[in-house]
């Protein structure tokens, strides 16, 4: 709930306030005309103010999301230990149970990382030199919209990984069907 308020919060403060406007490549929070300051812009006087609370709470988000799954796989790691003490038998099971669960949270973490990444330092380097770097730029623009793509890769990956151990002789493609449409 708080995550959504928060959103809805900053997204409607942009209407009273004339915050969306061109932004390079897509309509976001920024001055009109580009590049203007307090009394001259004629929309967006306050777009820094709101885009750096907007980089921050995003920011403070993928943090909490970082220390949440280190403290899931900690979790994790804790039980198989304390499996492996009471039953020896059953722990050659449970034993890679927490490298799994690291590799997975590492990778939706990681997916945040790089999506957030390139955009967050293209728009400081922005506001520091006053200048864009083509670079960077292009970084942002091909990763940014690609959040949604990691993130179905990450969440399919254990699918994908089980449905390979039981058809060890099926094609990438076949893998990926069963994957997708069967369980």
């Amino acid at each position: 709930l708080i995550p959504i308020a928060v959103a809805f919060t900053i997204a409607t403060l942009g209407v009273p306030f004339t915050l969306y406007n061109n932004s390079g490549w897509m309509c976001w929070i920024a001055s009109y005309p580009g590049k203007c300051s307090g009394d001259t812009c004629t929309r967006g006087k306050h777009y820094d103010i709101f885009r750096w609370v907007h980089y921050t709470v995003v920011w403070t988000a993928i943090l909490i999301v970082t220390v949440g799954m280190y403290s899931i796989y900690r979790k994790v790691r804790e039980q198989d230990r304390i499996q492996i003490e009471e039953n020896a038998e059953s722990a050659t099971r449970r034993s890679g149970r927490s490298k799994k669960v690291a590799i997975q949270a590492a990778l939706f973490v990681g997916a945040l990382y790089l999506t957030w990444f390139f955009t967050t330092v293209t728009r400081l380097y922005q506001t520091t030199t006053g200048k864009n770097s083509e670079t960077l730029f292009l970084l942002m623009v091909i990763f940014f919209p690609l959040q949604g793509f990691f993130n179905c890769i990450v969440y399919l990956r254990p699918r994908y990984l089980r449905t390979r151990s039981r058809n060890r002789d099926a094609t990438v493609r076949r893998l990926l069907h069963l994957s997708l449409y069967h369980e």
